[in-house]
């Protein structure tokens, strides 16, 4: 494990603390707009117009591209950028995503 492999795995893990699908029910509605997501995930959120409401997505801060070559079809739910119709709902996708990359690359599967 590189040192960067070891800042991601803490900062993930220290994600996971928050994340309302692992914690006790009253962490799912403490997601509030000023809840950043964990650190190395990018976000930005559309442009509503009159068609189409705002939507909000992150982009992972590891390559899924690679990902997929070493672990195959393990990997196959793993994807570069997850998004959501809200910024709470955006956090549960991310921390989907943070289980399946810790399954992967720590042997949790």
């Amino acid at each position: 494990m590189t040192q960067a492999d070891s800042a991601v795995h803490g900062a993930l893990r220290r994600s996971l603390d928050s994340d309302p699908r692992t914690a006790g029910q009253g962490q799912a509605q403490s997601i509030s707009a000023k809840t950043p997501l964990p650190t190395g995930w990018g976000s930005f959120c559309s442009t509503p117009d009159s068609n189409h409401p705002a939507h909000w997505y992150a982009t992972a801060p590891y390559s899924v591209f690679d990902l997929k070559e070493e672990f195959g079809p393990d990997a196959e739910d793993l994807v570069q950028v997850v998004d959501a119709p809200t910024w709470a709902k955006l956090h549960q996708q991310v921390a989907a995503q943070i289980n399946l990359y810790e399954s992967l690359v720590w042997g949790q599967k």
